[in-house]
């Protein structure tokens, strides 16, 4: 091969290679490639921690994997854990969650349980199908069906608002329950 037909294969080839090495950005973008270039991201064993003005944590958020579809979507989480010290120790967790980008709030679907725990006492436990919580404020809200237990006393309701800074929960509608010494 003569010395000019060997340097225009090599400045063909170079030209090829850096064309398909582009971004799909620079060029109109179909198929496979209009799909990677927004894709999100899925993380396995994630922990989420909130840290205040203090640098204390304010509260940690655990998912066996979280995942969100593309930049900007909701974050979806499964089997959520949602933990808040203090003089009560809140502990939330569901099968299933969703956080938006500034994790301002996550909604709880599935099995949802929340627990209170403090010293010497027994421990409260909510249980319901949802709940949506207002992360920094700490506030639970759900519509729905909720069971409540403590010790040996059980009380049902439909609608809840749980305001965890306070220790203070409202039941909204229907409420029977049954009180045990």
């Amino acid at each position: 091969m003569s010395r000019p037909l060997l340097l225009l294969v090599l400045v063909a080839g170079l030209v090829a290679a850096f064309w398909r090495w582009q971004p799909a950005s620079d060029s109109p973008a179909t198929g496979a490639a209009a799909a990677s270039s927004d894709t999100g991201y899925v993380a396995s064993n994630a922990l989420l921690i909130d840290t205040g003005d203090d640098g204390l944590a304010r509260y940690r958020l655990r998912a066996d994997s979280i995942s969100q579809a593309h930049p900007g979507g909701d974050i979806q989480l499964d089997q959520p854990r949602l933990d808040y010290e203090g003089s009560t120790r809140w502990q939330l967790s569901a099968r299933e969650g969703t956080l938006p980008e500034d994790a301002s709030q996550v909604h709880l679907a599935g099995g949802v349980e929340a627990r209170a725990e403090r010293a010497r006492e027994p421990a409260l436990r909510i249980r319901a199908e949802l709940l949506d919580i207002d992360l920094l404020a700490r506030r639970a809200v759900t519509p729905g069906p909720v069971s409540i237990e403590l010790g040996s006393s059980r009380l049902e309701a439909v609608g809840l608002t749980a305001d965890m800074k306070a220790d203070a929960l409202r039941l909204e509608s229907r409420v029977h329950g049954e009180y045990t010494r």
